[in-house]
């Protein structure tokens, strides 16, 4: 058996310090010879290392970081098979510094300092630098953290330093890296010219320059009296400056150049500012018409200004170029179109011109315009549009309007008229539009519009519904509310013939439908007048169907005092039927109406006298307003045997109770087509005559019996009352008021039992027995009986007197009495002249006074009387006094 010794492992160097991007450099060795060698590695903050075998490391490994990493290498050996112990390495990389300048390049202005931080992301580098210089002095080389040389610019060019930075750190060097500094000379400021004087509202003009290329300038300024200067910068300071006064103003200018971020030293530059008038125009500019002339007042804020102008017309003639205070030209246009004329005015005061104005004045010619209404006949609520056309742009239109008949209408201003119209009543209206055109506040020509305004018909149909029955004709007048409007319609029927459109005043169509059931026809109507069309109305026309009836009688002869019946039946439930009598020599029948069905028609007839009557009912049936055709029924009626026997009385002697006369009850029938029986009191069964005729010869109740012997044998009972009448025995008369104004005769009659009438003079008969208003006189009484017993007459006086007498001798009226006392002779006259001297005394019967006294003849005048008397129903004496005249 050979046993081998275990190999071990010896590294050189047992560890190792490298910068970053270097090889390791480890020999291996063993005291056993032939031994080799395998390691693996742990890197920590390294890359590069790797697993491997050999007898030596040699790996380029390089830091990950801004720290040291390591990379530890496990070795081990073997010999013969056998492995000995593994052995470490340690390797430590340090990485490599970095430099960093903040700034990395700068620019300073000459004569001032540099200020370069020097940084590395690896902790504890240091840093050492070279330098060159061109077109700048103060640079040196030197080492540290920071660069702070102050560096002047040699020339008016820009100069550079160029630093070359090498940083280290653990024994490693760093990249070097380069840092220019760029140094820029001072600039200077040069201004051409260095102060000015010009005219408020101008311009200053100053050039700045410097030696140092690309200078810019800055400045501030103080402005004294002025405005218009601001603080700015550039290469020339130009500003419009302008004096707020009447008196010089100043802006004085600090110019400060700049050049690559460095500030030269400042200077001032003086503008003088001397005031420049300022024109205003009244009005700032002015719209006339053609031929009126210009008013355009020029001043200025600054006194003694003057003024010119030139001008430039277009489309105009009249305008000049001129000076003064005022401008007034007159100015017109050369055509149909707006002219213009720019007036340029320049205010000029010591030398220094004012900012020209400009005036525009607009000219305008007379614009001519047409108007065309889309129609110049309208309806009621259409809308009247009339549009507008100008010979200018622009044109505004005024109008105003006289409305006829009608509303809508108003004045307005617009590019167009659009105005919904309404007629007012029944004739057409009218509105008159007067349109004027306006451009720039110049009228034009005005214009006249007229448009009609037609009111809308309207239709009436009368009736406006109908019900008509079928086979008859609709009778619908149509009337509008216009004069000449037409008519026009349409119809929708169901179940109706003879209905057809049409057109006319008056829709007349017989319409038929067939059934029972009533049916429509609706006709649509339109009016139409003057081209309007009014709104269409609906009249219903409803077609009922005919009804039929049916009836007959049991029997049409009847008598007098019998129903007359009859049933009538329809053909259409519900129909009503009408019946209309004609009646001759009946009475009793009626007209009349009822729906039963069956309906029954019952009533009693009289015959209205002794002949055969007739009754003609003449019925209509109808339903739904609609009569069919007529039936008539005649019914003959007979009438009843009858005879016209007043009561009547018997006239009996009071006294003796003996008959005076009877009284004759006759029927005025024949006994041949009748047969009588007579009865007497309330025995009907005893008959006391069988004749026409029979005499009542006592008071009492008298029943005859009359039956026809002809058919159909119509019987009677006539009833007569007889009385009994007793005669007057006498008559006496009496005078009451006797020479009143009013005397009355009254006649008293004694005995009799009858109803008396009186009579005066042959009069009248009366009722009551006495007489009124009497005249004076002689006067007959007559009294009757009304049964015919009694018949007395008898006379007497009515007392007056004679108011005058002429006793002239020529045989008339020659004496005085009192001639109504003739049937008292035994009254007493007493005659007095007027002093109350008796004269003479005469009778009623005698003859009179003759106006003498004692045979001499008195004179005429008026005398006295009294007269004693009876007078009365009872006889009773009385006095009277009166007087009367005697004329001779």
């Amino acid at each position: 058996m050979t046993i081998y010794q275990v190999p071990n492992a010896i590294a050189t160097p047992a560890s190792q310090t490298i910068c970053s991007a270097t090889a390791t450099n480890i020999a291996l060795s063993s005291a056993v010879s032939g031994t080799t060698y395998a390691w693996t590695v742990v890197q920590t903050g390294v890359s590069g290392a790797s697993n491997g075998n050999g007898n030596s490391i040699i790996q380029t490994l390089t830091a990950t970081g801004f720290v040291s990493g390591t990379a530890v290498y496990t070795i081990t050996p073997t010999a013969n098979g056998c492995a000995g112990t593994p052995i470490t390495v340690t390797i430590t990389v340090n990485p490599t510094p970095n430099a960093i300048a903040t700034p990395a390049s700068q620019t300073i202005c000459s004569a001032t300092a540099t200020n370069i931080a020097l940084s590395s992301a690896v902790s504890g580098t240091t840093y050492a630098w070279t330098v060159v210089q061109t077109g700048v002095s103060g640079a040196s080389n030197g080492s540290g953290n920071t660069i702070v040389q102050t560096l002047t610019a040699t020339g008016s060019v820009s100069g550079t330093a160029v630093y070359t930075v090498t940083p280290t750190a653990n024994g490693c060097t760093g990249t070097p890296m380069t840092v220019t500094i760029t140094v820029t000379p001072i600039p200077n400021a040069i201004a051409t010219p260095s102060s000015q004087t010009i005219c408020s509202g101008t311009a200053n003009n100053i050039a700045l320059s410097s030696a140092v290329a690309g200078t810019t300038y800055t400045w501030t300024v103080v402005q004294t009296g002025v405005t218009g200067a601001a603080n700015g910068g550039g290469a020339a300071i130009s500003q419009t400056l302008t004096t707020t006064g009447i008196t010089p103003g100043t802006a004085v200018y600090t110019v400060t150049p700049v050049a690559n971020g460095c500030i030269g030293s400042p200077i001032d530059v003086t503008i003088t500012v001397n005031p420049a008038p300022v024109v205003t125009a009244t009005p700032a500019s002015e719209m006339i018409c053609s031929g009126q002339s210009t008013g355009i007042t020029l001043s200025s804020t600054i006194t003694g200004t003057t003024y010119s102008w030139t001008v430039v017309q277009t489309g105009v003639t009249g305008a000049s170029n001129g000076s003064g205070n005022m401008i007034s030209q007159l100015l017109t246009t050369t055509g149909a179109a707006i002219g213009t004329v720019v007036y340029t005015v320049t205010p000029m005061y010591n030398g220094c011109a004012g900012a020209p104005l400009t005036i525009q004045v607009t000219v305008t010619p007379k614009v001519t315009m047409t108007a065309t209404a889309v129609s110049s006949n309208i309806c009621s609520g259409e809308t009247a549009t009339i549009t507008f056309a100008s010979s200018l742009p622009n044109t505004v239109y005024n109008w105003n309007v006289v409305q006829t008949y009608a509303t809508g209408a108003s004045n307005g201003t617009g590019t167009s008229i659009s105005q919904m119209l309404t007629a007012t009543g029944n004739v057409q209206g009218q509105a008159v539009y007067t349109i004027t055109p306006v451009v720039n506040g110049c009228e034009g020509i005005p214009v006249t519009v007229i448009v009609n305004v037609n009111p809308i018909p309207v239709v009436t149909a009368n009736p406006s519904s109908s019900t008509i029955c079928s086979g008859t004709a609709t009778n619908i007048v149509l009337t509008g509310n216009l004069p000449n409007t037409t008519f026009t319609w349409s119809v929708i029927h169901t179940g109706v013939f003879g209905a057809v459109s049409g057109s006319g005043s008056v829709i007349n169509q017989t319409l038929t439908i067939t059934g029972s059931v009533p049916q429509t026809a609706t006709y649509i109507i339109t009016p139409s007048a003057n081209g309007c069309t009014g709104t269409p109305i609906t009249v219903t026309v409803t077609v009922n169907p005919t009804p039929e009836v049916f009836g007959t009688p049991l029997r049409t002869v009847i008598c007098s005092g019998d129903n007359a019946e009859f049933s009538l039946t329809p053909n259409i439930p519900g129909t009503t039927f009408t019946w209309t009598v004609n009646q001759q020599g009946v009475s009793g029948a009626f007209d009349g109406s009822g729906n039963g069905n069956p309906q029954t028609v019952s009533q009693q007839l009289q015959t209205t006298g002794n002949a055969i009557g007739t009754v003609t009912y003449t019925v209509t049936p109808s339903a739904n307003g609609c009569d069919g055709t007529p039936i008539t029924i005649t019914f003959t009626v007979h009438p009843l045997p009858t005879a016209d026997i007043p009561d009547g009385m018997v006239c009996v002697d009071a006294g003796t109770g003996s008959l005076i006369y009877g009284y004759p009850m006759n029927t005025g029938l024949s006994d041949a087509t009748h047969d009588f029986q007579w009865y007497f009191g309330t025995d009907l069964t005893t008959v006391i005559g069988t004749g026409s005729s029979y005499t009542a010869t006592q008071a009492g109740q008298y029943t005859v019996s009359i039956v026809s012997t002809t058919a159909p044998g119509c019987s009677n009972v006539i009833i007569v009352d007889v009385t009994e009448s007793n005669p007057a025995s006498a008559l006496n008369l009496y005078v009451n008021e006797a020479f009143s104004n009013n005397p009355t005769i009254t006649a008293i009659v004694t005995g009799g039992s009858g109803n008396y009438q009186y009579q005066l003079d042959g009069g009248a008969y009366q009722t009551s027995n006495e007489f009124t208003g009497i005249l004076p006189g002689l006067h007959e009484v007559h009294v009757i009986d009304l049964d015919g017993c009694t018949d007395l007459t008898q006379t007497i006086y009515v007392i007056g007197y004679p108011h005058f007498f002429t006793p002239n001798g020529d045989g008339y009226n020659e004496t005085w009495n009192i001639w109504d006392l003739q049937d008292q002779p035994n009254a007493e006259i007493m005659i007095f002249d007027r002093y109350g001297k008796f004269i003479k005394q005469i009778s009623p019967v005698g003859e009179g006074w003759n106006g003498t006294y004692n045979g001499e003849l008195l004179p005429s005048t008026d005398y006295w009387f009294t007269v004693k008397f009876k007078d009365g129903v009872n006889k009773e004496e009385r006095i009277f006094k009166a007087h009367f005249s005697m004329k001779r």
